[in-house]
């Protein structure tokens, strides 16, 4: 926040370059209506004659020129203002969309810098979720998904098989903060207990499958009456959690990639490797 005082609102309606603006644009027109009224006053107590009249209108009508003429130049100005702020608006927009000098970090946001999940499930009539582990979302946030499921929201989610070599590589070689496999299969096994339970009490509105492998990102693809988006979790190797690159597409700002991601969910959903899950199963 600035605290320079000429920032300010006050300040800059004061500034000497806006008074002489002012004093362009309104003056004649100030001393047009001024000499007007000096001219009436005048006139009812002293005789003027008819050539003086000629002259002072004569002159009232040239300073009312001069108003119209000053306060055309003083708006043809303001619009050359405006039309090089609109101007340089479009290069810059011309330029990101030639990707000319975009960063890949201008897009790419942490776990830290997204929007609360809660507000970014509102609304929602579909969810897919796949991942490793998903323990973090099932732990955190069954209950939202069951407030969901209530008003009818569709649920799916997809991770990995516990009892599959890809838990092993996660433990190893993707996830920060796992010290052994075993407490980490143990966690899966809990998030899978969870999802699980939620699909036994919400048959035909949410379901868990398994995937026999290590998947190489995350994906939470939420689906709204009149917008969709995919978030996808980039895999890293041994990086926290929460600085893990997340990259946010939507069907407004970025469609294609919003439908691939979407796509590859449901690639994933149908792959060989993965396998229903039973409501009264946790693995």
């Amino acid at each position: 926040m600035s605290t320079d005082p000429s920032d300010r609102p006050e300040a800059r309606e004061s500034s000497p370059a806006n008074r002489s603006l002012w004093l362009m644009s309104n003056g004649p027109g100030v001393v047009t209506v001024i000499g007007s009224a000096v001219v009436a006053v005048l006139a009812s107590v002293v005789h003027f004659s008819t050539e003086a009249l000629l002259q002072i209108v004569l002159l009232l009508m040239a300073l009312i020129g001069t108003s119209l003429v000053t306060e055309r130049l003083v708006e043809g100005r303001r619009d050359r203002e405006r039309i090089t702020s609109i101007s340089s608006r479009l290069d810059t927009v011309v330029s990101f969309t030639r990707n000319e000098n975009v960063s890949l970090d201008d897009v790419i946001v942490t776990r830290r810098e997204l929007p609360p999940l809660e507000e970014r499930l509102v609304g929602a009539t579909h969810i897919m979720v796949s991942g490793g582990s998903l323990a973090r979302l099932s732990n955190e946030y069954r209950s939202m998904f069951e407030r969901l499921a209530r008003d009818g929201c569709q649920l799916r989610f997809v991770m990995t098989n516990p009892a599959s070599p890809g838990a092993e590589f996660l433990s190893a070689e993707v996830s920060y903060e796992s010290r052994n496999l075993d407490a980490y299969r143990a966690n899966m096994q809990d998030a899978a207990a969870g999802l699980t339970d939620l699909a036994h009490r919400f048959p035909g509105l949410c379901e868990v499958r398994t995937y026999d492998a290590a998947p190489p990102f995350s994906l939470m693809v939420i689906v709204k009456p009149d917008s969709s988006s995919a978030q996808v979790e980039l895999y890293t190797v041994r990086l926290p959690t929460r600085d893990r690159p997340i990259l946010l597409t939507s069907s407004a700002s970025s469609p294609r990639l919003c439908t691939l991601f979407t796509e590859q969910f449901e690639a994933l959903w149908e792959s060989p490797l993965t396998h229903p899950v039973a409501p009264d199963s946790t693995t």
